[in-house]
């Protein structure tokens, strides 16, 4: 692997890839799910197993649909032409039609018409009611049935579903059914109420003008009874013909200012909502289409979109506007007809009072120039008049009367499209939308905890990750294997270094490595016991061929001799150790000569891996003038080792005295390789003082274990101290769920492993 470029900043281990970071790959999102696949199943199972406890343990409800049209209500024609408002506005009517249907008056209404305080399903108290209860009461039970309507209208159409839910099935489908029969009958009483203000204003008018009537007629009959007298010709006076147009003048104007004075009630005491909009001209038309092509638009991408989308929310506003700015103009246009009818009525007031005046003036001309048959002439043509009148109010009370009668009849607007039927399954809880909820539910929660842990573990789990962050090569990566990860694990966490940690853990490791003795020289093929010299023992394993890969790497990592080596890792357990051992191994089977110092004179190893005296060694030496170094052979030929020594109380000033580099530099002239276990970075100083005089330092890397940050912090220590590292190596790499990278540092996972035993120690005697 080719070395990166160090950073120049100061926290290198920082530093982002923008184009790895942004990568996103089928094998990474394959490696999530097979890594947190258990929380998902498990976390899974238990939402779909609390949506079932929901749907056992709650109570069932039912809910029976009834659908209606409710059509726009033609106008009554009261003897006038049909206002023009009246056939298209629309923004105000369904709106509140709906919220009638949820209104407690019909609630009220409802509950009278079904007597439900009887029913105990609905009304607990029913045992005790004996009639009707009192009005708090009945609001109360009117405001309870309300509470389980609800009022769906379907877009684009005239067409509302009206529904109904409680626990009992039958009662769901009665008053559903009783919702829509109270909601046609109090539609029909509302389309009677103008008909029946203009029917007694009629009446009241009427009854007014036969008395009138009958009073001229008494007075005509006293004159002639009492009196011989007959009525003149009007041919043959002129302002007995001109009182005579005045008469009829006046009689159309007295109907007129009836017909207008109609009109202007009509337009006065009819609420906004009753009036169909009457907007046929070209402004209100373009308002009209725009809004249904909004409407539309809104319907066909709510299709694809959320109502919750920005652009539905925004093409709703729009829709509202519209809606608003109509209504507006609607409103102005009301206004304006109330304007226009009151002058219309205002006018022909004027008209008939004018008329009024000039029909008493002309008959004090009659009366001075005619006598009593004058008067009995006028009679004639007053009652003549006023009967005509009559006539007409009689007919326009008659066609009101119709009218009022089609109301009473159930003539309404509202036409029942389904009526409501008694359901046969509950609506809620339903099995498939608990069991579904509660499966999502717990499958999302598990991708959030999944998320969480990942965002959580800050530890380098790869090698393509350890060189992103920390700008160095990996210059090998020793698997780890889920059929011997358990041994191969206890032993890599067996002698951590802990400073500061417990003695008793050490005792522990101690004896368990004691136990452990005869497992390690089994070269059969069995299960690993201890990591360290595993390419001595068995040669052909697949880790032993990282130990040999890691070789190659760093006798290629450097243009330069590399002679004398250390190793080191940011803290204690990460590996390092085995590594030392291992990678001396694996020199050694080179045909070099090999020296193996043991460094950590805080915690050392050596000895008790290959089971030497620890009493002289490298303090020792240190310490005294002894010209020669106490280095002990060892199984293998080739390989020599320098164990600690006891542990002194000052190893950081032993090994940065002047002893120690005569020490290494007498090494390099007698071995090819020198390699030197260290002690962790972070914890103290001795790796930095080593790493001076070593020709590079390996730093060890844990997979899973070692942490960005102390990976970085232990990179940015030996910079900052002028020691060269030569690259990294990822120890216990698991490569489980890892895609596809994982198939090259397993490909010899079965190399020699079929042999037989004496086939395997042919090989490590040929080693």
């Amino acid at each position: 692997m080719s070395a990166r470029p160090p950073a120049t900043d100061s926290a290198p281990w920082l530093e982002v890839d923008p184009k790895g970071d942004r990568e996103v790959r089928v094998e990474d999102i394959l490696d999530f799910a097979r890594r947190h696949w258990m929380l998902a199943a498990l976390l899974t199972i238990v939402g779909g197993g609390l949506g079932f406890l929901h749907y056992t343990t709650t109570a069932k409800q039912y809910r029976a649909t009834a659908t209606i049209q409710i059509e726009r209500g033609a106008p009554l024609n009261l003897g006038g032409e049909t206002s023009w408002l009246y056939y298209y506005f629309t923004a105000d009517y369904y709106p509140t039609q709906y919220r009638l249907l949820q209104s407690r008056g019909m609630g009220e209404r409802v509950v009278r018409h079904l007597r439900l305080w009887e029913d105990p399903r609905f009304y607990a108290g029913a045992d005790e009611a004996g009639g009707e209860p009192p009005p708090e009461a009945m609001s109360r039970l009117g405001q309870r049935l309300v509470s389980g309507l609800s009022v769906e209208p379907i877009r684009g159409t005239q067409l509302v579903n009206i529904s109904y839910r409680s626990s009992h099935a039958d009662l769901t489908a009665r008053i559903a059914n009783g919702v829509v029969d109270e909601y046609r009958i109090w539609t029909a009483e509302q389309g009677s109420v103008t008909v029946g203000r203009a029917s007694s204003f009629i009446a009241e008018y009427i009854e007014a003008l036969k008395g009138e009537i009958q009073a001229a007629e008494n007075r005509f009959r006293d004159l002639t009874d009492n009196q011989d007298i007959t009525a003149i010709d009007p041919s043959s006076d002129i302002t007995l013909k001109r009182l005579e147009a005045l008469n009829q003048d006046y009689i159309e104007a007295v109907s007129t200012r009836i017909e207008r004075e109609s009109n202007l009630n009509e337009l006065l005491n009819t609420p906004l909502d009753s009036l169909a909009p009457i907007l046929s001209g070209p402004v209100i038309e373009k308002l009209r289409a725009d809004q249904e092509a909004l409407e539309r638009e809104y319907a066909e991408k709510l299709r694809t979109f959320k109502p919750e989308w920005p652009e539905m929310v925004e093409l709703n506003g729009q829709i509202e506007r519209a809606r608003q700015h109509m209504a507006t103009v609607a409103e102005d246009v009301v206004a304006r007809e109330r304007r226009a009818a009151r002058a219309n009525f205002d006018a022909s007031r004027r008209q008939e009072q004018r008329l009024r005046q000039e029909i008493n003036r002309a008959k004090e001309e009659v009366g001075k120039l005619n006598s009593a048959g004058v008067e009995v002439s006028t009679l004639q043509m007053e009652v003549a008049t006023k009967r005509t009148l009559l006539d007409n109010l009689l007919r326009q009370q008659s066609q009101t009367e119709v009218a009022a009668r089609i109301q009473t009849k159930g003539e309404s607007n509202i036409r029942v499209v389904d009526a409501a039927l008694v359901p046969k399954a509950p609506y809620y809880p339903s099995l498939r939308r608990d069991g579904g909820t509660g499966l999502a539910a717990g499958l999302g929660l598990a991708l959030a905890l999944a998320l969480l842990l990942d965002y959580l573990d800050r530890s380098i789990k790869s090698g393509e990750e350890a060189e992103k962050r920390l700008g160095l090569p990996v210059l090998g990566v020793i698997p780890d294997t889920t059929s011997e990860g358990g041994r191969y694990g206890g032993r890599y966490g067996l002698y951590a270094y802990a400073y500061g940690g417990s003695s008793k853990r050490e005792e522990r490791a101690t004896r368990k490595s004691s136990a452990n003795a005869a497992a390690e020289a089994d070269d059969t093929g069995g299960a690993i016991s201890r990591i360290e010299l595993l390419p001595h023992r068995r040669p052909r394993h697949f880790i032993s061929e990282g130990y040999r890969s890691l070789r190659t790497a760093l006798l290629l990592s450097s243009a330069e001799r590399l002679s004398v080596i250390a190793l080191t890792s940011a803290q204690s357990g990460e590996g390092k150790t085995s590594t030392s051992v291992n990678l001396a191994t694996v020199l050694v089977q080179l045909g070099h000569q090999v020296l193996l110092i043991d460094g950590d004179l805080r915690k050392p190893r050596m000895h008790k891996i290959f089971g030497l005296s620890n009493r002289v060694g490298l303090v020792g030496y240190l310490t005294s003038r002894d010209p020669s170094p106490p280095i002990q052979p060892t199984e293998l030929a080739g390989l020599f080792v320098l164990p600690s020594g006891p542990v002194p109380p000052n190893p950081s000033e032993l090994l940065a005295s002047g002893r120690m580099g005569k020490l290494i530099e007498a090494a390099r002239e007698k071995f090819r390789f020198v390699i030197i276990d260290t002690p962790p970075v972070l914890p103290v100083s001795d790796a930095m003082v080593v790493g001076t005089l070593a020709d590079g330092v390996v730093l060890c890397i844990q997979c899973g274990r070692t942490l960005r940050e102390e990976a970085g912090s232990a990179v940015e220590r030996l910079r900052v101290g002028g020691v060269k590292i030569l690259g990294l190596v990822l120890n216990r790499f698991t490569a489980r769920g890892r895609g596809k990278g994982k198939r090259h540092y397993y490909y010899y996972q079965s190399y020699g492993e079929p042999e037989s035993t004496a086939s395997v120690n042919a090989a490590d005697s040929a080693a």
